[in-house]
């Protein structure tokens, strides 16, 4: 996979890493403490050997918030785990863009813009992750030959199987509901939001759930819960091809710590 940014470490086993661990991590937020939502039932052991995807959406509250995203760091040093695939999503928003009236080129331009900054701003953030990353685009993932092929799938899946289909269309009508609510959406346009929205929807999930499952990527951290089109995703792609965790879902949640008084 050809990423920007690739730091490598030695390898070591487990035990050792958790002597590091253990001896060398220190707090990058004391204030405030990330956890996985719904994961009581993972063992850290299978953290020591999984690799996660952190998905980064570059206009998200939590990732443009440096207590919250140093914290979130504190978290993925804790876990500890074997490699962590930093994926900014960016040019997919393009989408939501052209929702709003925009040219496609004009869309993809922007969105292009929202990652470089994002980037350009918290780059010397994610050198204070200890385990093994690499950085790359959205857009190296949608150039992926394979992508066609899992669109396709997906794409036939979709025409073919209500359920599955009704689970997009109820996260696309959420978004058109979030945006009504922020900008009184005209009736004439809304059903320009929902088509943007499903073709964000159908670009995402060939990517998150297929791809990524097919490359071996154990967990997907996100933010916010998983929708319902990537849910319906994983049913239909990913739990019946593989036996192990594959692109489990890891919310996050937020805990103000108490000072300690001298």
């Amino acid at each position: 996979m050809k990423v920007e940014n690739e730091r490598k470490y030695p390898l070591v086993n487990a035990q050792d890493r958790n002597t590091v661990l253990d001896q060398n991590h220190f707090l990058l937020s004391p204030k405030l403490k990330a956890a996985f939502r719904h994961a009581s039932n993972i063992s850290d052991s299978l953290y020591l050997k999984s690799i996660a995807v952190l998905l980064v959406s570059p206009l998200q509250n939590y990732y443009n918030n440096q207590e919250k995203f140093t914290a979130l760091i504190d978290l993925i040093n804790h876990k500890n785990f074997k490699e962590i695939w930093i994926v900014i999503g960016d040019t997919n928003n393009q989408h939501n863009l052209m929702a709003n009236g925009k040219t496609q080129a004009a869309a993809f331009a922007i969105a292009k813009a929202q990652g470089d900054q994002w980037v350009h701003k918290y780059s010397g953030y994610l050198n204070q992750v200890t385990v093994p990353y690499k950085l790359s685009r959205w857009l190296e993932w949608r150039s992926k030959p394979e992508y066609i092929e899992y669109r396709a799938v997906l794409n036939e899946y979709y025409a073919n199987h209500p359920q599955f289909r009704f689970g997009f269309l109820e996260t696309a009508h959420e978004f058109l509901s979030r945006q009504d609510r922020e900008q009184h959406i005209p009736k004439a346009l809304k059903q320009r939001y929902l088509s943007c929205s499903l073709e964000y929807l159908k670009e995402e999930c060939s990517i998150i759930m297929p791809m990524w499952a097919a490359l071996g990527v154990n967990f997907i951290i996100y933010p916010t819960e998983i929708s319902a089109a990537l849910q319906k995703s994983h049913e239909a792609f990913v739990k019946p091809n593989y036996q192990d965790v594959r692109t489990h879902w890891l919310s996050l949640r937020f805990k103000r710590l108490k000072e300690k008084t001298l």
